[in-house]
């Protein structure tokens, strides 16, 4: 008897559960090995079980309509992806701090300016201040 569409999905699904499903997925995948160990026709039980879940049944769906895993293979609605065209890799934040010219010294003693006790550049995109003190680029540090 070949494999219904709702029991290869759930033999598709199962690895991805932990994924899917985090802390929920141990007690899942245990009474999904049940169902398809049966023997029986366990397919409303399988789409009930992963139903009660919206990434899972998301999943089960998009499997279901498109009778293959979901592209991002994570289901296509309710969790994260990146969107089109964009990095999916974090920048690599870095901490600058006025341009003291005392050798030595992490953060300067300048009393001109905000960026005494640093300045953390959290995108590429922005620009590094200067120091109205030093008429200098903030320098970067190494914690």
């Amino acid at each position: 008897m070949p494999k219904s569409d709702i029991v290869e999905a759930a033999t598709a699904i199962r690895p991805k559960l932990k994924t899917l499903l985090g802390a929920d997925a141990e007690t899942v995948e245990q009474q999904l090995n049940k169902l398809l160990q049966s023997g029986e026709n366990v397919d409303n039980q399988i789409l009930n079980l992963l139903g009660d879940y919206e990434a899972t049944g998301n999943w089960i769906h998009d499997f279901l309509q498109n009778k293959k895993p979901p592209q991002n293979d994570e289901g296509s609605r309710g969790l994260y992806s990146t969107l089109p065209g964009g990095s999916s890799t974090p920048i690599s934040t870095k901490n600058y701090t006025c341009p003291d010219e005392k050798a030595g010294r992490v953060f300067s003693k300048c009393n001109a300016c905000d960026y005494a006790n640093g300045w953390l550049r959290q995108s590429n995109a922005d620009s590094i201040p200067y120091c109205p003190e030093f008429s200098k680029p903030l320098k970067l540090i190494n914690i």
